[in-house]
């Protein structure tokens, strides 16, 4: 059997009759492709596609994932979550607190603090798992923990309004959202396009499909559930850019999810 190569330098040669055998396949071919019933994708695949699609705008940091930072004294750790590209004012972070005081926030504005895990002694109470409360530079108010406690905080440059009136301990009442789903705002600003808040999911709920006017930041605090394609878990964190969309935001075993939200920021030229 001649090879392609071969085939080829014998065409170069001048055959006729291959050469015109080989353009009435090619046109053949042709027909065939044309020639066959028309069919609409099925919708899963064009869904499957968009998804994809969505998916590349989105970014996700694993709780096995990122950069673990100590202060001078040891007595925390912090691990930034928002990307540094980002230009938005209000920032998120996860701090580890050692069995050992932590220094007030220092470096100004505010500091809004969510109990992932542990027990803490700060701004004149004592804070567990689930827990919501507020330090800042102006109270100067430490923080300590016997036995070690981890926090999602979420750092700016003054409180998110509304958010001082939302220091609450575990028990605090909740507004539905959807089926199966409750939300707990935390704070927002007049115009609400500044949001920050904590959303349970029980098992097999769903959050309907929705665009994303501003940036949203998403912290998974327990259990896990679907978001932009991927399966987050307990520690995952995840970022939609403005304009994108998830259509398919989902948790089949329930969770807790803290959410910021706020408008982009157009980078200085």
């Amino acid at each position: 059997m001649r090879t392609r190569e071969a085939f080829e330098r014998h065409l170069a040669a001048g055959c006729e009759r291959c050469a015109r055998e080989l353009a009435e396949t090619r046109d053949t071919l042709a027909a065939l492709a044309e020639g066959g019933p028309s069919a609409a994708p099925d919708s899963s695949l064009r869904n499957r596609l968009f998804e994809r699609i969505r998916a590349e705008q989105f970014l996700f940091l694993r709780s096995t994932e990122g950069t673990w930072t100590a202060s001078t004294d040891g007595a925390r750790q912090i691990k930034d979550l928002s990307p540094r590209e980002g230009n938005e004012p209000y920032r998120c972070a996860v701090v580890r607190l050692g069995g050992q005081q932590s220094p007030a926030v220092s470096e100004g504005g505010c500091e809004h603090c969510y109990v992932l895990s542990g027990t803490l002694e700060s701004t004149g109470g004592q804070w567990g798992s689930d827990d919501f409360f507020l330090v800042d530079a102006e109270s100067a108010v430490p923080r300590s923990s016997t036995e070690g406690a981890t926090l999602f905080i979420v750092r700016g440059p003054e409180r998110i309004p509304g958010s001082e009136a939302n220091q609450w301990e575990r028990g605090a009442a909740w507004e539905p959202l959807a089926a199966g789903i409750r939300w707990r705002l935390l704070g927002a600003n007049r115009s609400r396009d500044v949001r920050l808040m904590v959303i349970q999911m029980d098992p097999g709920s769903q959050l309907p499909d929705h665009e994303h006017g501003g940036v949203e930041e998403l912290y998974l605090a327990h259990g896990s559930c679907e978001a932009g394609g991927r399966l987050l878990e307990a520690g995952d964190y995840h970022r939609a850019p403005a304009g994108s969309a998830h259509s398919v935001t989902g948790s089949r075993t329930g969770c807790t999810m803290i959410v910021l939200t706020q408008p982009p920021v157009a980078k200085a030229a």
